[in-house]
């Protein structure tokens, strides 16, 4: 609990937005040592502060698509669904770009 109570103090002295879910979720991730993913810009400068490691989903879905954990035609479900839903990650097009060049991009 003193993790949370901590995280929870930085974020009423840096008047940062971040959720109390999200400050749960930090917490866990710096109690159990896990990485947390998010592209919550707030989120992971507060990880940041804290020294939890945080990578962004694209990071992640790279990763997974690296070690032939998910294939083109799951990407492209997934991007496919974030446009639909109109909930692309704020770095969508440039990490599209960067990690998967080879793709047809579903634009928001």
């Amino acid at each position: 609990m003193r993790v949370f109570t901590s995280i929870n103090a930085y974020k009423r002295k840096s008047r940062s937005n971040i959720s109390d879910v999200d400050l749960y979720a930090l917490s866990t991730a710096y109690v159990l040592n896990i990485i947390s993913i998010t592209d919550d810009r707030e989120m992971r400068t507060t990880a940041e502060e804290f020294e939890i490691v945080c990578i962004k989903t694209m990071d992640y879905l790279n990763y997974l698509y690296s070690s032939d954990l998910i294939d083109d035609s799951k990407l492209l479900e997934i991007f496919g669904y974030w446009v639909y839903d109109n909930d692309c990650p704020s770095d969508y097009k440039s990490d599209l770009t960067k990690y998967f060049p080879h793709l047809k991009k579903p634009s928001p």
